[in-house]
């Protein structure tokens, strides 16, 4: 059977595969809307949507969600022939890259990763109950709406709320409720369950920059420092002045950072 994950394709060279992060409403093109062009004068660039994001199915998850996402990237990336790929990931984007690199090493060459949990770290870096409650509070009683959005991204993605586009936010709303049947609040019938990879770390050979913003609010660079020492091959690089999604907050020093590491081999 084809894959059904919505993806496009821009730029030449070697493959670049971007995977986005879990929060309501993501999707790989507005997730890395603000370095996309710089990538992709320089590689393929392929933007994968995960199952319940942006352009791909609101397919419901039984088992472990990593371990879904990453066998269908995994047939995805078969059906077009990528092999040897970096991979650019943003928070459950970055875990599915793990999670795969682990079982397919020959489908990736080298990973940058941001403000992903893999593991559980000390209560004081890393809050594993925010990403539920945020969600939960987006979809809870009275209406779905612009403010409810942004008081999400402000409280879980950037470090400065007045930086966030109000288009962006639009996106992001839009797309959360073309799946909110599936996804919404805090029932997990739908979307999977939660699996550590405590199991797997010891198996990603790809070389792996853990590209981290200073204020993020789900996982402090301490934490960022903590996995690289899980890791076989991985070092950390953080950014001052950014949260959770630093790529689209810091953009010139995410770029820079991302691909000085990958076009350094």
């Amino acid at each position: 059977m084809a894959s059904d994950l919505a993806w496009s394709r821009t730029g030449a060279g070697p493959p670049l595969v971007l995977l986005h992060g879990g929060g309501p409403g993501c999707s790989a093109e507005d997730d890395f809307a603000e370095v996309l062009a710089d990538f992709a004068r320089v590689r393929t660039v392929v933007a994968v949507d995960l199952h319940q994001y942006g352009r791909s199915p609101s397919v419901r998850i039984a088992g472990p969600a990593v371990d879904h996402h990453a066998a269908a990237v995994e047939q995805l990336f078969d059906e077009l022939e990528i092999t040897g790929a970096d991979l650019v990931c943003q928070s459950l984007g970055s875990l599915v890259a793990l999670r795969l690199a682990a079982r397919r090493p020959d489908l990736v060459r080298r990973l940058v990763l941001t403000g992903t949990q893999p593991v559980r770290g000390e209560p004081e870096d890393s809050r594993w109950d925010l990403g539920p409650r945020v969600r939960t509070e987006l979809f809870g009683p009275g209406e779905v709406d612009l403010t409810r959005m942004r008081r999400l991204m402000a409280e879980a993605e950037w470090s400065d709320p007045t930086r966030i586009p109000d288009a962006l936010v639009e996106r992001r709303l839009a797309t959360a409720l073309r799946h909110h049947a599936v996804v919404a609040g805090d029932d997990p019938t739908g979307r999977g369950t939660p699996r550590p990879l405590d199991d797997v770390l010891g198996a990603v050979r790809a070389p792996t920059l853990l590209l981290w913003g200073a204020d993020d609010a789900f996982a402090t660079p301490a934490y960022a420092r903590t996995l690289a020492g899980l890791l076989p091959a991985a070092t950390v690089d953080v950014v001052p002045d950014a949260g959770h999604h630093v790529q689209s907050e810091r953009p010139e020093p995410y770029r820079r950072a991302a691909l000085d590491f990958l076009l350094s081999a």
